[in-house]
């Protein structure tokens, strides 16, 4: 299997996992949650939770503490949160799995045209470098979901939702390798 095809098998893999809480986020929210500003408040919060989290995380890395498997879940937790926002903020267009086929599409082209770029900062850089294009799109969500108005009026909600579950979907990537992932496909399947 050549690189580019295996990368985005394991993208899809890993998007796909996560399929279910987000669909159990989205349908909690869609049916408990009827004011938009309540969705909007939940959204910021999750975020807010999951970027502590993931300091909490970098914070052990750089004190090189011994990091607990449970440390990581703030990954999972930025896929879930980012499919379920996409689907709360276009409709019922697409369902949950959709979504993930559709980040899974996204992902194939974008590091078609950007080279495998955020994995050569990975290496380059080591378990930071994947954080910040996170961080930077959970700023931009916690800006949109305030109602502020932004200067860069092309990327919705929505969108900034897709990029954050697909920048944590290839986060994953780094931590679950390729092997690890289908060695525990092939187990839940068996």
């Amino acid at each position: 299997m050549n690189k580019n095809k295996k990368l985005v098998e394991h993208f899809s893999i890993i998007a796909h996992d996560a399929v279910s809480e987000a669909e159990e986020v989205y349908d909690t929210l869609s049916k408990e949650l009827k004011d938009v500003r309540l969705v909007r408040e939940f959204f910021m919060l999750e975020l807010k939770k999951s970027i502590e989290r993931m300091d909490e995380y970098f914070n052990a890395l750089r004190k090189k503490e011994a990091l607990a498997f449970e440390k990581l879940a703030f990954i999972k937790g930025f896929a879930i949160i980012g499919m379920a926002g996409v689907k709360l903020f276009i409709g019922n267009e697409y369902t949950i799995s959709q979504i993930a086929n559709l980040m899974t599409n996204t992902f194939r082209s974008k590091n078609s045209d950007y080279g495998d770029s955020y994995f050569q900062l990975y290496e380059k850089y080591g378990a930071i470098a994947p954080a910040i294009p996170i961080e930077n799109k959970c700023a931009r969500l916690l800006s949109l979901l305030k109602g502020k108005n932004v200067e860069v009026k092309e990327e919705s909600i929505a969108d900034s939702f897709l990029d954050l579950a697909c920048y944590s979907v290839m986060y994953a990537m780094t931590v679950f390798p390729y092997e690890a992932v289908m060695e525990s496909r092939n187990q839940r399947s068996s």
